[in-house]
């Protein structure tokens, strides 16, 4: 089983709307392209 979430932060967000996007798309697609 592998982990594709945020790496531990001290914040639940990142701060940058267009990143946070980006990482909430991954942690969507991620799993199911993940080998």
């Amino acid at each position: 089983m592998k982990y594709c979430g945020r790496e531990p932060q001290p914040s639940p967000a990142v701060g940058v709307g267009q990143k946070h996007q980006r990482e909430a798309q991954e942690v969507i697609v991620k799993p199911f392209t993940m080998k």
